[in-house]
């Protein structure tokens, strides 16, 4: 499969998902759209991706976030269960390759800040060069550098759009925040911050 197929196919999966609901709601919905096993496939077709020249590692940012979103954020909310250790195994061993290297490929040095250390990479000891990048990295954990477009990239692209703190990307904050006072410490509404 091509990078493409695979962002398409996450649209899907993404848009399967309930948009509401409890987990016990949730999980049935997940379960019977296959889901979780959907999302290995995905992850499969990435990582089968991972010596190619001109994909590989595009693959493998999208790739490395689906491993990472799946130990970070609940299954019923993502549909993404965890991934087979193979596979998890195969993604983390070659962004340590990576980051060995020498020369790291920015956008996924970038990206790797912004998920910061922790789950899942402390828990493979052996990934000297991801372990020793990500424990120089202080937070706030976001990226450093500015992110390639980042529509058309499947949940790793939702994921960074859905965050507000990249470099270059203007803060839209509207709202009141949970004691309902705007953003000036005024209660009620509040205007957009430009």
């Amino acid at each position: 499969m091509m990078l493409e197929e695979l962002a398409s196919w996450e649209e899907r999966l993404m848009a399967a998902l309930p948009a509401r609901g409890y987990f016990e709601e949730r999980i049935p919905q997940v379960v019977a759209a296959r889901l979780p096993e959907q999302w290995q496939q995905v992850a499969e077709g990435y990582a089968a991706l991972l010596d190619d020249p001109v994909q590989g590692v595009e693959a493998l940012r999208r790739v490395v976030f689906l491993v990472w979103y799946s130990w970070n954020e609940p299954w019923p909310l993502t549909g993404i269960r965890e991934l087979s250790a193979d596979v998890q195994r195969r993604v983390l061993e070659r962004l340590d390759e990576q980051l060995a290297s020498g020369q790291p490929d920015a956008e996924l040095r970038s990206m790797l800040r912004g998920y910061g250390p922790g789950l899942p990479f402390d828990q493979h000891p052996q990934l000297a060069a991801v372990n020793g990048f990500l424990a120089s990295v202080q937070g706030p954990y976001s990226p450093d550098t500015p992110l390639g477009p980042l529509q058309a990239r499947g949940a790793l692209g939702a994921y960074w759009l859905s965050r507000n703190d990249l470099p270059n990307k203007p803060l839209e904050r509207t709202g009141t925040d949970r004691r309902g006072e705007d953003d000036r410490g005024r209660a009620g509404r509040s205007a957009p911050i430009r």
